[in-house]
């Protein structure tokens, strides 16, 4: 777990500090403040910079032609050439961190961290041949990826979700998905994927509920449960590592929202994942905060993102985090943070 965050040069970022995480973490902030790209950057540190993951990242935001738009990958679009001005995620003592420089055919040990061993490291390519990556997992070189699930704003269909389903079916307890569902629908007894009536080659989630003898498509039940199936599904895979959920509150009415929030912090803990959520709701925040303030077994922190107005730096991103003290406070105080 990553107790705290350091990104240089990706994207946005030109030089941001997150000085302390918790085992869930809620990232707000206005629109081009950098909160897709901070789960971006836990994504890409927990791959250890991998190929497919770079890919996903760049077409996601529109950078199709990969040989040529490689760059959009760093802050001002400028291939770092050395050293010094690497493209850096990592934590505050870079025992976990990721490095992307430039090859430099003259001085290797220029694309290398000083504090780091520069023997028997074998840089990884990736997109562009100039390119060096390395990974680092407690100071020692390592290209294993760390488990990771993304939960994006859209929906799942079926089929995707019914992948996950079968995994989750033969190395995990459905319990923590039953009772997820509950929260919606409390008399869920039971879920399965079948063929779908129309499409054999098609699947389709269905749920059983008391008192009714037909199993009951779980899309009847609305967008929500959808969603609660997709976050919770997401979870189970996630053990040991991250879970990103970008817009948390995406299908979810407000009213069930902290109690969506209860059950993950709970799930969290059980399969030892660290969470990264965004929001643009102050009902998402609020019931983030009640449940971060009552659960004193399991940190919760709030992470807002801003651009300084000051005239040395403007424009630049910086980071502001909230503790247990500081979320009662704004709980109470009504305070508008987004």
């Amino acid at each position: 777990m990553l107790d705290s965050l350091y990104i240089r040069n990706f994207r946005c970022f030109e030089d941001l500090q997150v000085e302390s995480l918790g085992r869930v973490n809620l990232v707000v902030g206005k629109n081009n403040t950098g909160k897709s790209t901070l789960l971006e950057s836990v994504l890409l540190l927990a791959s250890a910079g991998a190929n497919q993951v770079i890919h996903e990242i760049l077409n996601k935001r529109g950078d199709l032609l990969l040989d040529k738009q490689t760059p959009n990958l760093f802050f001002n679009g400028d291939i770092p050439i050395s050293h010094s001005n690497r493209l850096e995620i990592s934590d505050s003592e870079s025992k976990n961190s990721l490095i992307i420089t430039l090859i430099n055919q003259n001085n290797n040990e220029n694309r290398l961290p000083m504090a780091l061993p520069k023997t028997g490291i074998i840089p990884k390519f990736t997109l562009n041949p100039k390119l060096s990556i390395l990974a680092f997992r407690d100071g020692q070189y390592d290209i294993n990826p760390i488990p990771n699930q993304s939960c994006t704003t859209q929906l799942l269909n079926e089929n995707d979700l019914a992948k996950i389903w079968d995994q989750v079916f033969l190395n995990i307890d459905d319990s923590i998905l039953k009772e997820a569902l509950g929260l919606i629908e409390p008399s869920i007894m039971n879920i399965a994927f079948i063929p779908s009536p129309q499409n054999n080659a098609s699947r389709m989630a269905v749920v059983k509920l008391q008192n009714i003898s037909k199993a009951v498509p779980i899309r009847s039940l609305g967008d929500g449960m959808i969603r609660l199936l997709q976050i919770f599904l997401h979870a189970t895979q996630a053990v040991n590592g991250f879970l990103l959920l970008d817009e948390f509150e995406n299908g979810l009415h407000y009213s069930i929202q902290q109690k969506v929030w209860d059950k993950l912090f709970k799930v969290a803990e059980e399969l030892n994942i660290q969470v990264f959520a965004t929001t643009h709701s102050m009902d998402t925040i609020r019931s983030f905060c009640r449940v971060a303030k009552a659960d004193k077994d399991i940190e919760g922190k709030l992470i807002t993102l801003a651009r300084s107005v000051g005239t040395s730096d403007q424009g630049k991103i910086f980071a502001s985090v909230y503790n247990e003290n500081d979320l009662e406070w704004i709980i109470n105080s009504g305070m508008e943070i987004r």
